[in-house]
């Protein structure tokens, strides 16, 4: 895959002249994403937990129901995750 610098022209005028965010966002990038990824690897061994403590519910229906919110809770937080890092993307690579 090919990797995508970001257009510090793009980003001047998507966030202003002297954006202290566009800086920031190049500057630090390589922090967001590895930020991004450690926190995509937490949900994910999270969500391997509660699937496997859902397993292991039986028919103890308050282990289930906690369990089945945890799977949930884990994949809210997956999808605001995914959302973010399109966001960024986004902003990143603009046009």
């Amino acid at each position: 895959m090919k990797n995508v610098q970001p257009n510090m022209i793009i980003l001047n005028n998507i966030f202003g002249a002297n954006s202290h965010f566009a800086v920031l966002l190049v500057r630090y990038k390589f922090l967001v994403i590895a930020g991004g990824g450690f926190t995509a690897l937490t949900c994910f061994a999270l969500l391997i937990v509660n699937i496997i403590n859902f397993s292991k519910s039986g028919s103890n229906v308050n282990k289930r129901s906690m369990a089945s919110t945890g799977i949930m809770v884990t994949l809210g937080c997956m999808a605001v995750l995914g959302s973010f890092a399109s966001i960024y993307t986004l902003i990143i690579s603009f046009i």
